[in-house]
């Protein structure tokens, strides 16, 4: 069922759930002021509608968070997919609700605030002292980490292969068929290290200096990336040697026998939020769930699942040590990566996004 169809759908009592969750935004302020009482009780029979992907990520999340959370709650959890921030501006706008809460990541997070498009936290329920620090903040708490690394074809390079974005540049000393990610915001920051910008130092991104060494890497690339299952299907094929790919991808591509070597030096970091609708309705049950999610568990069981990197440090109990090597808040990991500046990309993206793609057809 696609999610406009959904969005219409009768329940019980013969009310859309479009009418259902308007009706129910007039309540939200009252809910935030009034002390928050966790009520299975009260609570059974509620459904909060998420915006996040589908496909294998959606049946991840429904075994790690969304059956567990009903069962403890009596709340339902059902996705709307797939996470568009587009959606979520027009119904704050609009005031018609086709979901509650969304995963995004920090930088649509942050697009998302100057819109004034989030409810603020609603931290009665959310605590300010039960998890690590700078989970919170941006008006979202920490949903997961996935990264994006430099990853080449041990086959091509049996005595090993590029370590570096300067080594992947290094058209002569790493000959091979290149690919790249179609995606400004890692592509740039790549561009800089390659040009030998510290990564302590790469934001806010010189986007000119950025562009001319994209120019020389250009020539070499034969593929532009666009979606994850595109590039498991690049390096399953033997298409490409060596190009930037997500770190969830490339452990699913390595367990299927692919001979993958993943690079963690230099990959970059990208942090996740949960966050809720401004008037959302159901916000309370929104970031209960959001809590839900946070706690060891059931974190644990999603990243060991998908490959991303738990924020909460205790998740790692739960994941074995072979697949927490592969996650990006690896402890060994963190100290390689960069983390992208949220606030910097967040204002910037748009107008970046369309030089990088009328760089790519010049």
């Amino acid at each position: 069922m696609t999610a406009k169809s959904d969005s219409t759908k009768k329940t019980r009592s013969g009310v859309s759930r479009r009418s259902l969750i308007k009706g129910g935004a007039a309540a939200t302020a009252t809910i935030i002021a009034a002390p928050y009482v966790s009520s299975t009780a009260r609570a059974k029979g509620k459904t909060i509608y998420i915006n996040t992907w589908g496909g294998s990520w959606g049946r991840a999340e429904a075994q790690a968070y969304y059956m567990p959370f009903e069962k403890a709650t009596g709340i339902t959890v059902k996705p709307i997919t797939p996470t568009s921030f587009a959606k979520l501006k027009a119904q704050v706008r609009t005031g018609h609700y086709e979901f509650s809460s969304a995963g995004m990541g920090r930088s649509d997070s942050i697009r998302a605030l100057n819109a004034n498009l989030l409810e603020h936290i609603h931290y009665n329920i959310i605590g300010l002292t039960d998890y690590p620090p700078d989970t919170i903040g941006f008006n979202g708490i920490s949903r997961h980490s996935i990264s994006t690394n430099l990853v080449y074809n041990k086959k091509k390079f049996p005595n090993g292969g590029p370590q570096s974005w300067a080594d992947f540049w290094n058209v002569e000393k790493f000959p091979g068929i290149r690919g790249a990610y179609k995606d400004v915001a890692r592509m740039a920051p790549f561009a800089l290290l390659a040009d030998g910008v510290p990564k302590d130092k790469l934001y806010p991104l010189d986007l000119d200096r950025a562009f001319k060494k994209l120019d020389q890497i250009k020539p070499h690339i034969k593929v532009w990336w666009k979606g994850g299952s595109q590039s498991v299907q690049l390096v399953t094929d033997g298409e490409v040697d060596m190009m930037p790919m997500w770190n969830t991808r490339a452990g699913f591509a390595q367990e299927n026998g692919v001979p993958l070597e993943v690079v963690w030096n230099e990959s970059h970091m990208r942090r996740s939020n949960w966050i809720v609708a401004r008037n959302a309705p159901n916000a309370p049950e929104a970031w209960q769930f959001a809590k839900f999610c946070m706690q060891a568990e059931p974190q644990g069981t999603f990243c060991r699942l998908m490959n991303t990197g738990p924020w909460n440090p205790e998740a790692y109990k739960y994941i074995p040590e072979a697949k927490a090597r592969m996650m990006p808040t690896w402890k060994d990991n963190v100290p390689l990566a960069y983390s992208p500046d949220p606030v910097w990309v967040g204002t910037n993206l748009t107008a970046m996004t369309k030089r990088f793609n009328q760089w790519l057809v010049t």
